[in-house]
Order: structure tokens, then sequence, then C-alpha cells
């Protein structure tokens, strides 16, 4: 597998890990490290298993790819649950009049 194809098959596959370990660890709160460990931990074991069937080439795959998917796993989960924005931080404009 080419690394542009290793890389379509990451990306393509957070979105789902993402919503996987929400709803893994959705009784804990304060738990966004554990479930981006969960994410990694998930991908990294997939492309370990590519470069071990590989015919050479892509071997150290997750070292290139590690830092590229750690922001893209906190794009994703931003995306998919944004923070909620307290009533104080809106502007006084922006609220409905009583």
């Amino acid at each position: 597998m080419t690394m542009l194809g290793i890389i379509s098959l990451v990306e393509g596959a957070i979105p789902q890990l993402v919503k996987l370990a929400e709803g893994l660890f959705h009784w804990k709160s304060e738990s966004g490290a554990e479930k981006k460990q969960f994410v990694t931990g998930s991908l990294k074991g997939v492309v370990d298993q590519i470069d071990l069937n590989s015919q050479g080439g892509q071997k150290s795959t997750w070292d290139k790819l590690a830092p590229v998917v750690s922001d893209i796993i906190d794009e994703t989960a931003g995306i998919i649950f944004p923070p909620a924005t307290p009533a104080a931080s809106v502007p006084d404009q922006a609220r409905p009049a009583n």
C-alpha cells in the first residue's frame, strides 16, 4: 500500500473512531485524553499491521504519520463534538431580547 493509500485509510477512519471513543467513554467526564489515546492506538495498530505485511517502503510509516494524525484527531473531535459556548461568553448583542 502506498503512503497516500495509508493516509487516505487513516483519514477516513478517524471520524468513526472518534465517535466510537465518545460512546465508549460517555460515562466518564474529562476523558478527552483517554479518547484520543484510544483513537491513536487504534490507528497505530492498523498502520503497524500494514507495515508488517508490506513489501517494503512503508517501514516507520507510523512515525511519519503520528504528528499529523494527532492534529487531525483534535480537529475532527472539535468538529463532531464542538465545545459548548457558555452563555456568559456570548456578546450582549448576540443574545435574544427578553
